[in-house]
């Protein structure tokens, strides 16, 4: 019945879908599984031009007795119809959006095993209207969970890289994202390396490693592709990120033994006053990207603690190549002990 409905040659006979629903689908409905109904109705509903109607025609599908009992299908339907409501765009649309979203979601939570198309559906609605909104941070967690549960090959070319285009504006504007890594090792990166966007990619990898010399080459190179993009006007907002991200980078690479570091490498590594070092190190420590205590008077910082990343294979290698230099000192340490005990303590 679905492959029916999407069929080519039903699409050219120019059959009223919703009429074949109403006259045909609708007398044995309730023997059908309910989410296969759903999807079936909501491909119907694509025939329907006037939004308002196609709408009304979801929204009737949300009030079936055995739909609302069924909660994949009921989350199903009610993704889909947020989703037309975060299109229309305005005030009213949204607020109606949002709340259908949250029903969604309570729904969603006492489901166990829920099928993936479901999940799908339910974070691609969230993540548009995160989108909409401006709430970067969200829009990145929902659009990320959205292709956790999606074939990315089931997504039209153009939806790839536009999901893409603003997985990596929401990384590099998102004001608490600073765990990128996530992103970087996702395949629709992939997407945007072979256009003409793939200026973006670059300047997310150098965020990533908190690379500031190449955000510096990057900013000037692509200074007119970051003056007609959602990235433009925000030099600001990036500086300060790309700062707090050397400072992460720059601990990370430190073995945990060795993590005092004094205002001077700070200032020199992250690009800021000596006298801007304490509030850099402040708002890390806020944001929770960092641990440790900062004594004033020497100036110079105890890091404790860095936050965990997803690493890459150079990541990888750097870590391996710190854990064989601690494995070594361990075994000269080890070594002195034995060579400096008496054979009466070793006895």
């Amino acid at each position: 019945m679905v492959d029916f409905v999407r069929s080519e040659e039903v699409r050219r006979l120019e059959i009223s879908l919703v009429q074949f629903y109403e006259v045909f689908i609708k007398t044995f409905e309730g023997k059908l599984n309910q989410l296969t109904l759903v999807r079936i109705v909501i491909d119907i509903s694509g025939s329907i031009p006037d939004a308002t109607q196609r709408i009304a025609f979801i929204q009737s599908l949300t009030e079936v007795p055995k739909v609302i009992e069924h909660k994949e299908a009921s989350v199903y339907a009610k993704a889909v119809l947020a989703e037309l409501h975060i299109a229309i765009g305005s005030q009213l649309s949204l607020i109606e959006a949002r709340g259908i979203l949250d029903k969604a979601k309570v729904t969603l939570d006492e489901t166990i095993g829920a099928d993936a198309g479901v999940f799908s559906a339910y974070h691609r609605s969230s993540a548009a209207y995160y989108k909409v909104i401006g709430d970067f941070e969200s829009f990145y967690s929902s659009a990320l969970q959205y292709l956790g549960y999606t074939q990315l090959s089931s997504l039209e070319p153009k939806e790839r890289i536009g999901l893409a285009r603003d997985l990596v504006i929401s990384a590099l504007l998102g004001e608490k994202l600073f765990t990128l890594g996530e992103l970087m090792e996702n395949e629709i990166l992939q997407t945007l390396r072979d256009t003409n966007e793939s200026w973006l990619v670059e300047i997310l990898t150098a965020f990533n490693f908190g690379d500031l010399n190449t955000w510096k080459i990057l900013k000037e190179k692509y200074a007119k592709h970051i003056e007609h993009s959602d990235l433009r006007n925000k030099e600001n907002v990036l500086n300060a990120k790309i700062k707090i991200l050397s400072l992460i980078e720059l601990v990370f690479n430190r073995p945990s033994g060795h993590r005092r570091l004094r205002f001077e490498e700070i200032a020199k590594n992250t690009d800021v006053p000596l006298n801007q070092v304490e509030l850099l190190v402040m708002k890390a420590l806020s944001l929770g990207l960092l641990r440790g205590t900062i004594d004033e008077v020497e100036e110079v910082v105890n890091f404790t603690w860095v936050q965990p990343r997803i690493l890459n294979l150079k990541q990888v290698e750097g870590m391996r190549t710190r854990l064989s230099s601690w494995i070594d000192n361990v075994k000269t340490v080890l070594d002195l002990i034995e060579n400096e005990m008496t054979p009466e303590l070793i006895n």
